[in-house]
């Protein structure tokens, strides 16, 4: 379901927690915005392929191969960030 870019941050960051506790199984109350999931070792690289094709379903975003790096997407803020900024140029 592809939902429309004037939706809230902080529905936002509910859809990406939910999508870590969901998918990824982790905690609600230990993910936090800034807290490292990659590079601490919390999710592994298949993790980012799951995050990468909800990310794209479910914002209706285009994410380029040059985009996904995984420092880009290593805690929920910097999601968040992503998220925006791809929203924000259409």
């Amino acid at each position: 379901m592809v939902n429309s870019p004037t939706v809230s941050p902080a529905s936002n960051r509910e859809r990406i927690r939910a999508f870590f506790v969901e998918q990824c199984f982790l905690e609600a109350d230990a993910l936090d915005l800034d807290g490292g999931l990659f590079s601490t070792g919390v999710l592994s690289s298949l993790d980012l392929i799951d995050l990468l094709a909800y990310l794209e379903e479910e914002f209706g975003i285009k994410i380029e191969p040059l985009e996904t790096e995984m420092q880009n997407f290593d805690s929920v803020g910097l999601v968040l960030d992503f998220i925006a900024k791809k929203q924000a140029s259409g």
